[in-house]
């Protein structure tokens, strides 16, 4: 972390400062969130739907949220005029909340009077939710001046999942309280559970604000004198992409708020109860947690832009689970039918009995066992646009005049999600005095809240997508679809785990092993990360990483590797030129090429065989001098593999004598499967000579068999008495070999390799080797290079001071007409490389 946070008092704060306070914040707004999860959340439409409020007015209570955003605006303004934030918007939000203990006195003296009490709670929210924003754009731009840039979204993800974290305890707290207190006795509403959360969260409330005052504010950006107040809110929508993200989120919560009465719609018409309701919330709870761990570091690797774009796409498919709930009670065991019940109940009875006993005796409505599984996922994607929205937010907004830019969006977003929930509530209300008795093809009664659902699909998929996709890419974010791809291919869940395992004070074996995960599961998410740890105190760790990257191949990772490799400390070399055998490119030609006059001859021998993977043929030039003058066994090895698989013939030339002068049985067997690569099929040879290992001849009786085939093709009246004498040769081959006579197989080779030049080509040998091979390569270069073999075995081995045949001799020999003989693919021309030793 590069940057640094200077506070009012001119103090700078360290590192460790940093973090400090930040983890002090967290802290707070886990505290604080109590407040909020009861006198802003579900126990609060709960409330109003006790005390029999209409539609209308439970959507009111939500639109006036939405519409107390726009207080931010005046607030702003003020804030901009004085020195500092923190003492204003702590003593306002303590009135704002602390007003809320006067509640239980109103349930106390006017309990008889439900509504009256509604209306009356009805305006505390409208004073409170006033108070609280009239300071939150203070609050915000305060965050965003503290938080530097390289942790904004992690710790906007962190403190969203611990904040849910505390959220989701209150919410089952409150559920139990209101399920235990229950209906009077004469059937009238019981408001004691209400008092009793409403007072101790108030508290909570109090503690969160004098909590907060420990962290220090840095300094406000200075504003430009003169500037009128209409300029200073119009200013900051005039950066497009800051305009197009507010009104994006703007149609976002818009969207979100027609469907807020989804708890009303299961309490009026399944019936749920307050602790159902709070076990759905609490689910979609432990979503929100979930990706406010990892929804951080995936807007850090892949942009806000992207990652909101992809929890829009995704989060209204969710809602389609509305059409297939049903009004009856089940367990599990019940629930489902097919392989998947079968799989449900398999399971259960593999629990002890106790545990099976409880799951089997756990009736829950139908309705609430699939909200169960669909708020998780609810959590997840919907949640992951809040940390997308306060990162973005915070990235986006202009530094000069930040606190009114933060207030501006927030009441730009207030403004046109406000809409939502009154939209739906009167949807409800119209839907109750007008029902339409109609049942779904999958037995679902059409309900208001269907209604509302499709139209929620229809805003986010069809307006706050495509506004969210115009805000533009930020430098070394990927686009859309290939950020969506990564989320995809990957679990995002797994892979920050390691990504975090990677970068935490652990063992060198547990960073190394993490990197090894996430090379194998091709992370490409991890790559910054990964770039890192090229230069960990650890030889495994950067070792692992450099794998890692390799394997991943995107572009950031190729970079990395091959400026890597360039860097004369970096003792890496040997590792990334195999690395980038995973990933082969040209764009390493060149890095890989001077490697090649390395003095370390690992460095040398992977250059050579990542330059054969790639195939390009700039890299000929240089293996060939690498192959003609080096005396390293592997660095041969590696450059005669190289320069087969980028299917050099000219090397067949060199690698011969190279092959033949050895006494390493491992380089022998290298440059001859290098050979055979060269004169036939790839790979063809090598399985030739380690069956020909395992059983000696079984490998020749079938080439011969194959060849054989090939003779029986000859057509013509000249051919068929021509096809008696070589079958004969190919008698004579099989008897030589088997008894070790190889200069008769050498003879008999040539014979054929003669004849198949003249029955594919009609040429004839006319004892003159110097003519006839030219000719003939310029016909096929392949062929010509394989009869340049042949002839070298036949007539030239001695004279060339090759030493004493061998089996693999023969079996080249051998491999190569068979090769041959089998394609009748039309021979590719190419000109003759010269005529040095009898070579073509």
């Amino acid at each position: 972390m590069s940057e640094t946070v200077v506070t009012a008092s001119g103090d700078r704060l360290s590192e460790v400062q940093i973090r400090h306070y930040l983890r002090i914040n967290i802290i707070a707004g886990s505290i604080g969130v109590t407040w909020f999860a009861v006198v802003m959340g579900m126990p609060l439409t709960l409330l109003f739907e006790a005390l029999g409020a209409s539609g209308v007015q439970i959507g009111a209570v939500i639109t006036i949220m939405n519409l107390s955003m726009l207080m931010q605006l005046p607030g702003a303004l003020l804030v901009n005029r004085l020195k500092s934030r923190k003492p204003i918007w702590a003593t306002v939000n303590i009135i704002a909340r602390g007003m809320w203990v006067f509640v239980p006195l109103l349930f106390m003296f006017y309990r008889d009077q439900p509504l009256l009490i509604a209306q009356v709670v009805l305006v505390m929210v409208a004073i409170s939710t006033l108070m609280s924003n009239f300071m939150s754009a203070a609050w915000f731009s305060w965050l965003a001046d503290f938080v530097p840039e390289s942790l904004r979204a992690r710790f906007w993800g962190t403190r969203q999942a611990w904040t849910m974290a505390s959220y989701l305890a209150v919410t089952w707290a409150a559920g139990y309280v209101l399920d235990l207190f229950g209906p009077r006795p004469d059937g009238g509403v019981n408001l004691r559970g209400f008092e009793w959360l409403i007072v101790i969260t108030g508290v909570l409330a109090i503690l969160d604000i004098v909590v907060h005052m420990a962290i220090p504010e840095p300094p406000m950006a200075p504003i430009e004198k003169g500037v009128s107040w209409l300029r200073q809110l119009v200013r900051p929508l005039t950066y497009p992409d800051f305009r197009r993200q507010t009104i994006a989120m703007g149609i976002y919560t818009f969207a979100v708020g027609l469907v807020s009465l989804g708890v009303i719609f299961l309490k009026k018409d399944y019936g749920v109860s307050y602790s159902q309701l709070a076990a759905i919330t609490i689910v979609a709870n432990f979503g929100t947690i979930l990706v406010g761990c990892v929804g951080g570091y995936l807007v850090d690797r892949i942009g806000g832009r992207a990652f909101g774009a992809t929890m829009l796409l995704l989060a209204p498919l969710l809602g389609l689970a509305w059409f297939f709930v049903q009004d009856y009670e089940t367990n599990l065991l019940t629930l489902f039918d097919g392989r998947t019940g079968q799989l449900v109940r398999y399971v259960v009875a593999a629990m002890p009995e106790t545990l099976q006993g409880h799951v089997e005796a756990l009736v829950l409505p139908q309705v609430i066992w699939v909200l169960l599984v669909v708020n998780f996922f609810a959590g997840i994607l919907y949640g992951g646009m809040g940390v997308c929205q306060m990162s973005m937010v915070g990235a986006l907004a202009p530094k000069e005049g930040r606190t009114v830019a933060m207030a501006v969006h927030w009441c730009v977003v207030g403004l046109i999600g406000s809409a939502g929930s009154l939209i739906a509530g009167k949807v409800m209300d119209h839907y109750a005095a007008h029902p339409l008795n109609i049942t779904l093809p999958t037995g679902t009664r059409l309900a208001f809240h269907h209604v509302l659902v499709v139209v929620h699909m229809v805003i986010l998929w069809g307006v706050a997508l495509p506004l969210q996709l115009r805000v533009r890419r930020r430098s070394g974010e990927p686009d859309f679809a290939l950020a969506l791809s990564r989320l995809m291919i990957t679990s995002p869940l797994r892979a920050v785990t390691n990504i975090y395992t990677m970068s935490s004070a652990v063992t060198s074996h547990r960073r190394a092993a993490a990197a090894r995960t996430l090379g194998e599961k091709r992370t490409a998410l991890a790559v910054s990360d990964l770039i890192e740890k090229l230069d960990d105190p650890s030889a495994d760790v950067r070792e692992e990483a450099v794998v890692a990257l390799g394997r991943i191949g995107s572009n950031e990772a190729m970079d990395a590797l091959l400026q890597k490799l360039d860097d004369p400390n970096a003792s890496l070399d040997p590792q990334i030129a195999r690395a980038l055998r995973e990933t082969p490119t040209p764009r390493s030609v060149d890095a890989l090429v001077r490697k090649l006059d390395d003095p370390d001859r690992e460095t040398r021998a992977e250059s050579a065989r990542t330059l054969g993977a790639i195939g390009d043929q700039r890299a000929v030039p240089p293996l060939m001098e690498l192959l003609e003058t080096s005396d390293d066994a592997k660095v041969v090895s590696a450059s005669g593999e190289a320069l087969a698989r980028i299917g050099v013939l000219a090397a067949v030339y060199e690698l011969l004598p190279r092959m033949k002068e050895t006494r390493n049985p491992v380089l022998k067997r290298s440059l001859a499967v290098a050979i055979g690569d060269l004169l036939g099929e790839r790979e063809g040879f090598y399985k030739v000579l380690i069956r020909e290992e395992q059983a000696r001849g079984a490998e020749v009786q079938v080439m011969l068999r194959e060849l054989r085939r090939t003779i029986a093709e000859m057509s013509s009246e000249r051919e068929k008495v021509m096809s008696a004498r070589l079958l004969g040769r190919l008698r004579e081959i099989q008897e030589a070999y088997e008894s070790e006579k190889r200069d008769r197989c050498a003879e008999a080779l040539f014979d054929l390799g003669v004849a198949l030049a003249e029955h594919k080509w009609g040429l004839k040998f006319g004892g003159d080797a110097a003519s006839f091979l030219p000719d003939l390569a310029w016909r096929d270069e392949s062929f010509g290079a394989g009869m340049w073999y042949l002839t070298m075995l036949h007539h030239s081995w001695d004279t060339a001071k090759l030493g004493p045949l061998d089996d693999v001799d023969v079996l080249l020999g051998l491999f190569f007409l068979c090769s041959h003989g089998e394609t009748q693919r039309e021979p590719k021309p190419a000109r003759p490389r010269g005529n040095r030793n009898g070579r073509p």
